[in-house]
């Protein structure tokens, strides 16, 4: 069960889904990327926002879990349904709810119509997938993001999909060229 210290209704739980068994790049959540492993790149500065309740890593790795152990996140087993590439992320976090009763996360969420309209940005408005702040009621009726949300602005060159060698390579490229995280080290 979700606990806080304060109230169950204001419970913020940061959760990183990580699989093992990704068709395209196995275990990749535990592969270093510029002296770290990918899933600490997640996890890092979540830790630093400090603002989360409770950090989890859903997983169905035992190695991604001690990954995820030693950088400061509890772990919640995934079941088989919920890490085949055919599931969705919708259904991982409605199983990871399920399994953790205690009250709403809270939202954080904007007007939709103060939203920018690309035409009106000088560069590209990309939903990224990096992070959501959504309330339980949304993600257990199907849905990620509901009629009110907002975005959070990452520079371009944190804002790659690894999905295969290739991205892992231009992933390596970036960081080593941007310089991005690393004094991080360790956890």
């Amino acid at each position: 069960m979700i606990t806080n210290a304060t109230s169950l209704e204001e419970h913020v739980a940061g959760l990183v889904l990580a699989r093992g068994n990704s068709s395209e790049l196995p275990r990749k959540n535990i592969r270093i990327l510029n002296g770290i492993p990918l899933l600490a790149w997640a996890l890092r500065p979540m830790k630093d926002y400090k603002r989360f309740d409770s950090l989890w890593v859903a997983t169905d790795d035992n190695d991604i879990a001690e990954v995820a152990s030693n950088w400061g996140a509890s772990i919640f087993w995934r079941s088989p349904s919920t890490s085949q590439d055919r599931a969705t992320s919708v259904e991982a976090v409605q199983e990871f709810l399920s399994y953790h009763p205690g009250g709403n996360t809270k939202a954080l969420n904007f007007d939709p119509a103060k939203r920018p309209r690309r035409q009106d940005w000088p560069g590209e408005l990309v939903e990224s997938g990096h992070f959501y702040f959504v309330r339980r009621y949304l993600v257990m009726s199907g849905m990620l993001q509901g009629r009110r949300c907002g975005y959070v602005e990452l520079p371009a060159e944190l804002c790659i999909e690894i999905d295969s060698e290739f991205d892992w390579m231009m992933a390596e490229h970036q960081v080593k060229f941007f310089g991005y995280y690393g004094d991080y080290g360790t956890s």
